[in-house]
């Protein structure tokens, strides 16, 4: 990233960041895997204004953000104590109706443990900032956000396990 000051007043600034962390070691997605490592990508620029002789700044923010392999828990009533609780009763009918054996299948073949999914979002907005000065003794601070944040591929790996045994 970067800054440019187009005058004593004004700089213009941009920040490009790719990012990743450790995954989630506490959730296990279909059938029985661990989650992968979240990865992102961000950039941000904007204005920053000096005014005042510096007793009050303001920047403008637009920013995108991209994060791919977030992971999350199962709502309760979809998983009880480690196991995606319907897929697996599902499973245990099929079981009992002799249509996995038929299958060339053990229940042990398609339970699954798993207790979370993944999914990727994207993010885009705007920020204003505003900090002023009056006096020694007084910082008056302002900001205002403006977001839109869109959940995609939610859940990926369940779409893909009941898939694989659908035609059961």
């Amino acid at each position: 990233g970067g800054v440019f000051n187009a005058t004593p007043w004004l700089g213009l600034f941009f920040n490009a960041a790719d990012s990743f962390t450790v995954p989630d070691h506490t959730i296990t997605l279909p059938p029985s895997q661990p989650a992968p490592a979240p990865t992102g990508k961000s950039k941000d620029l904007g204005l920053k204004f000096d005014l005042w002789q510096g007793r009050a700044y303001a920047t403008v923010t637009y920013y995108e953000t991209k994060s791919q392999n977030n992971s999350s828990n199962l709502p309760t009533g979809l998983s009880a104590t480690g196991s995606p609780v319907y897929v697996n009763e599902i499973f245990q009918t099929l079981d009992a109706a002799g249509d996995l054996k038929a299958n060339g299948l053990a229940l042990s073949d398609v339970q699954s443990s798993a207790n979370g999914y993944t999914y990727n979002a994207r993010s885009q907005g705007w920020e204003f900032e505003v900090v002023a000065n009056p006096t020694a003794q007084i910082r008056l601070y302002a900001n205002v956000a403006i977001n839109e944040t869109i959940d995609t591929d939610l859940g990926d790996q369940y779409l893909a396990y009941v898939a694989k045994y659908q035609p059961l």
